[in-house]
């Protein structure tokens, strides 16, 4: 077979998995090109692929020697399995030697002389687990710059030494508390519960916003796979626990208490399709379900007091232009695109110049909004959602407006007194 076949071969998910690691093995021996790299670099971070197959992808790159293998081994990967496979590939590529050894001292020297211009976030991606590394994030969380440390954080958790990262849960800054707590949903660690359930007290309201966030992941990721819920129950159960609280059932009119429900009525087709016209853009498939269900909705969680009705939605430079003036990159220094895919609920590290693309679908009480961003979009046409506040640093992010709305149910019954049904 041609280096073209095995691709077709890779990237074909009707092929049974063994079929494609055999490819994977074919192209790491006989093609290394660079449609084989980008071939591989795209099944490692599909979420949704078979694990081995991935597994077999991250072990080939590893031995590759390609100078991005890195920094896609640091990649927070959800499946705990390839999270696995790349943290061991990164132990078994340190150290660094020849060249990449002297590129590394050379940073090293420039980092302690404060010239190094990006700080300590090039080594995890360039260097990887080389022990000198380790050595120096483990030194930089006591460092006097509170970014310094919050890079320390992030990078020793990339390498997979979150417990090394736990000493930042008593730092001084809340951004360095916060950037913890974001890490933790990604690198998982047996004490990590411990410190989340400890910080979602925090006294600065992002970092236990942050904590309780990570804590919900954490949960999900441990829970057996059910069959998510139609739109009309899942909305249900969130307009059941929101009005089990006594300051938003006081705020609710007496027809809300008794219908039971945060909602209004569905949109209808033709009104989504004008919603649609309007803004110029197909929105993605399942805030169409949401608002065929729920044309607006109250009280999703404690900061978002209203989602939009249909006729309500527009771009966000349009509603708020000072809020995006104010997040504009400058200089350029703005998170590079693949950089905001690697660590999609990292708050921190994301694009803020994509805040002029996004539309805004709730009010912006509180210093906190909720928006869809369609210039990250899933193969089925979801945008991103996010969940942007100015208390945050940054902006919390979902593959879809399904998984915001889910982890809302999931937060609304961390606040609450009510059992959490089995699958929700």
């Amino acid at each position: 077979m041609t280096c073209t076949s095995w691709i077709a071969r890779l990237n074909s998910r009707a092929e049974p998995a063994p079929a494609r690691v055999e490819a994977v093995q074919r192209l790491a021996l006989e093609c290394r090109g660079d449609a084989a790299w980008r071939a591989f670099w795209r099944i490692a971070v599909e979420e949704d692929d078979d694990p081995d197959v991935r597994c077999a992808v991250v072990e080939a790159m590893s031995q590759w020697g390609h100078p991005e293998a890195c920094a896609l081994l640091t990649r927070a990967f959800r499946s705990r399995k390839v999270r696995a496979t790349a943290l061991a590939a990164l132990r078994e590529m340190a150290p660094a030697t020849g060249d990449l050894e002297a590129r590394l001292l050379a940073d090293i020297a420039a980092f302690e002389k404060g010239e190094l211009h990006f700080g300590l976030i090039v080594f995890p991606d360039r260097y990887g687990a080389d022990p000198r590394v380790l050595a120096l994030l483990r030194a930089a969380l006591s460092h006097p710059d509170h970014c310094v440390r919050e890079q320390a954080v992030s990078s020793l958790c990339h390498l997979g030494e979150a417990e090394s990262a736990l000493l930042a849960a008593s730092d001084v800054s809340g951004r360095v508390r916060g950037a913890l707590c974001n890490e933790l949903i990604w690198r998982p660690l047996p004490a990590g519960d411990e410190v989340l359930q400890q910080l979602s007290d925090d006294p600065e309201p992002f970092v236990a916003e942050a904590a309780r966030i990570a804590l919900r992941q954490l949960a999900r990721e441990e829970k057996p796979t059910h069959p998510r819920p139609p739109w009309r129950d899942l909305l249900g159960e969130i307009s059941r626990i929101r009005l089990s609280d006594p300051e938003v059932s006081a705020r609710a009119s007496d027809d809300v208490l008794r219908a039971g429900w945060l909602g209004g009525s569905g949109a209808t087709e033709d009104e989504i399709r004008e919603a649609e016209e309007r803004i110029g853009a197909k929105l993605p498939p399942s805030y169409r379900g949401f608002l065929g269900q729920a044309n607006g909705f109250y009280e999703i969680s404690p900061f978002v007091s209203r989602l939009f009705q249909a006729t309500e939605i527009d771009w966000f430079r349009s509603l708020n232009p000072e809020w995006i003036e104010a997040y504009q990159p400058r200089d350029g220094d703005d998170v590079s695109p693949e950089d905001h895919l690697r660590d999609p609920l990292d708050s921190v590290m994301f694009r803020s110049s994509y805040l002029s693309s996004c539309l805004q679908i709730s009010e912006d009480g509180d210093g906190a909004v909720v928006l869809l961003n369609p210039e990250v979009m899933t193969p089925e046409g979801e945008w991103e959602a996010w969940f942007f506040a100015n208390w945050l640093p940054g902006a919390a992010r979902y593959r879809s407006f399904r998984a915001y709305v889910e982890s809302e149910l999931e937060g609304a019954y961390a606040l609450s007194a009510l059992p959490s049904p089995e699958g929700a």
